[in-house]
C-alpha cells in the first residue's frame, strides 16, 4: 500500500495512488474485487499489517450489495477513511503537543481517557512500533494511513484489530492488553495435556498394539469396538488404561514444552518479519514456529513414549514369542532399565521417524491457525473471541488432514521402539518388515483407530489449552 504524502496536515492519497491500490487488489483485472481476491490479499500482505477480515471489509465498502467490490465504491471508502483517520489522528495527537507526532505517551493517554482502556506505557510502545515505519518513536499521519486505512468501523475496532496481533498483546472489550506469560502458556498446556491422556488412553493402546501386529492375525477382531471387549476380556479394565503413567509424565511436558517453544518461535520469526515488511504471520511462518517446537518437544520426550510404547505391547503373544525382554514392571523402572541396558540408542529408538513425523505438526499448526482465521472472519470477531464450539471444528479438522497424510510414520517408529533401535538402518528395515508383511496397506495398521483417538484428542487438547490460557489470563488481569 503506498503512502499518503503529508506535509503540516494531513495529506490525502491522490486519485492515481488509490486507483493503484484498487488494480493491485483486483487480481484477474475485470474492474471489482472478489472476496477471494480479498482473502488472497490478506494472506499476501497487500492489505497493509493492520486489516480487518476480508469479509468484513467487503461488507464496509460494497454499498450496492453486489458482493464486489467496484472502482467508485473504493474510491468514496478510501475517501471516508481518510476522513476518519485524519481526525483520530488529530484525537490522539491532541493528547500531547499537537506536533503532528503521536508518541507512545498520547495513545497511552487517549486509550485511558477516550477508549477507557487501562494501557501502560510499554504497551502504548508495543502498538506504536508496529506503525512506526521509520523507526522515529513516533506515528505520523501518513504512517497511520498506510497501517490501518483498511480498517473498518470505529475507534474502538481499528484498536481491537490493532491490538489482537503481536507477541500475543491484545485489547479485549472492556479489558486491559497483556502479553502472554510464558507460565500461562505452560500451564494450560500442562493441564490440557493431562485431560486429553487420560481421556483418549484405551484408544492409544488399542492403536499401539495394532501398530506391531500383522494385519492379518486381526481378521475377527472386531473392529474398535471388539478391539477394546478383547483387551478387557485378557487383561481387565486395567488393560485399556495400561501405559498411562508414561503417557500422563510424556503429555505433561510434551505440550507444556510444544505450546511455549511455538509461541516463542512464532514471536521470534514474527519480529524478524516485520523488520523487513508489514506482511501479517504467514502460513510459513506458522510452519517453521511448529517444526522448531516438533523438533524440540520429541527431543524432550522421546524417552517417554518408548517406555509407553513397550509398556502397552509386553503382554502380546507377538512380542512375548520374540522374547525380547523381560516385562517392565512399571514407567520408572522401563526407563531405568532401557537406559542401563540399551543406553542412548533405546531410549531415542525411533527417533527417526519421529523427526519424519515433524511434518505431521508442520500441516497441523499452520492449518489450525488458518481454520481459525476463517472462522473469526466469518463471525466477523477476533481470533480470541471464538467460542469452543470454534476450537473444536479447528482442532479436529486439522488434526484429521495431518494425521491422515503423515501416519505411516507412527506404524515405523512403534516398530522401532520395540526393537529398541534408532539407526537409519534400523528405520530402513522396520520399514522394509512392514512391507513384506502386509504391503502398502501394514503402514496403514490402526489408522482407524488413530484417527478416532486423535481427532477428539486434538479438539480436547487444543480447546482447552486455548480456554484454559484465556482463563489464566483473566485471572491475571483481575489481580493487576
Amino acid at each position: 500500500m503506498e503512502s499518503a504524502s503529508v506535509g503540516t496536515s494531513p495529506g490525502r492519497l491522490s486519485d492515481s495512488q488509490i486507483k493503484k491500490m484498487f488494480e493491485d487488489l483486483d487480481l484477474d483485472g475485470n474492474g471489482s474485487i472478489s472476496l477471494q481476491e480479498l482473502n488472497h490479499a490478506a494472506s499476501s500482505g497487500k492489505l497493509g499489517l493492520i486489516h480487518s477480515g476480508a469479509q468484513e471489509l467487503l461488507h464496509a465498502v460494497d454499498a450496492d450489495g453486489s458482493s464486489t467490490i467496484e472502482l467508485r465504491e473504493f474510491v468514496d471508502y478510501v475517501r471516508k477513511r481518510e476522513e476518519f483517520l485524519a481526525g483520530l489522528f488529530e484525537q490522539i495527537d491532541s493528547q500531547g503537543e499537537r506536533d503532528g507526532h503521536i508518541t507512545a505517551v498520547e495513545l497511552q493517554r487517549y486509550l485511558q481517557d477516550v477508549l477507557k482502556r487501562a494501557v501502560t506505557e510499554d504497551e502504548a510502545k508495543c502498538l506504536l512500533s508496529q506503525l512506526d515505519t521509520d523507526h522515529s518513536g513516533t506515528v505520523e499521519y501518513s504512517e497511520l494511513v498506510h497501517g490501518t486505512l483498511l480498517t473498518a468501523g470505529d475507534a474502538s475496532d481499528v484498536f481491537r484489530i490493532w491490538g489482537q496481533d503481536p507477541e500475543h498483546f491484545y485489547l479485549r472489550r472492556g479489558g486491559t492488553p497483556t502479553h502472554t506469560p510464558a507460565a500461562v502458556t505452560v500451564s494450560a498446556g500442562l493441564i490440557a495435556g493431562g485431560i486429553t491422556a487420560a481421556f483418549v488412553c484405551p484408544l492409544d493402546v488399542l492403536k499401539t498394539q495394532l501398530q506391531v501386529q500383522k494385519a492379518g492375525s486381526l481378521k475377527g477382531s472386531g473392529g474398535i469396538l471388539g478391539g477394546l471387549q478383547r483387551i478387557v476380556a485378557l487383561e481387565g479394565l486395567k488393560g485399556l488404561y495400561k501405559g498411562l503413567s508414561p503417557s500422563l509424565i510424556a503429555l505433561l511436558p510434551n505440550w507444556a514444552v510444544y505450546f511455549t517453544t511455538y509461541d516463542m518461535l512464532k514471536d521470534y520469526l514474527r519480529k524478524r518479519q516485520r523488520g523487513a515488511s508489514l506482511a501479517p504471520a504467514t502460513p510459513t511462518l506458522h510452519m517453521s514456529a511448529a517444526a522448531g517446537a516438533g523438533m524440540a518437544t520429541i527431543l524432550v520426550t522421546n524417552p517417554l513414549w518408548v517406555a509407553k510404547t513397550r509398556i502397552q505391547t509386553q503382554d502380546l503373544e507377538v512380542v512375548k514369542a520374540a522374547a525380547l525382554r523381560k516385562p517392565y514392571s512399571g514407567t520408572f523402572n522401563a526407563l531405568y532399565r532401557i537406559g542401563t541396558e540399551e543406553g542412548f540408542a533405546g531410549l531415542y529408538s525411533g527417533l527417526i521417524p519421529s523427526l519424519v513425523g515433524v511434518a505431521h505438526v508442520a500441516i497441523q499448526f499452520p492449518l489450525y491457525e488458518h481454520i481459525k482465521t476463517v472462522l473469526a472472519e466469518s463471525n466477523k470477531k477476533s481470533v480470541e473471541d471464538l467460542q469452543a464450539v470454534d476450537l473444536v471444528i479447528a482442532s479436529g479438522l486439522s488434526k484429521m488432514i495431518a494425521s491422515s497424510i503423515t501416519y505411516p510414520h507412527e506404524v515405523v517408529r512403534s516398530q522401532m521402539h520395540i526393537s529398541g533401535v534408532a539407526s537409519f538402518s534400523g528405520c530402513r528395515n522396520a520399514i522394509h518388515k512392514v512391507w513384506i508383511e502386509d504391503g502398502l496397506k501394514g503402514f496403514y495398521r490402526g489408522c482407524l483407530t488413530n484417527l478416532c483417538r486423535t481427532t477428539p484428542a486434538a479438539a480436547l487438547t487444543f480447546t482447552s489449552f486455548e480456554l484454559v490460557s484465556r482463563m489464566l489470563k483473566g485471572i491475571i488481569l483481575t489481580k493487576e
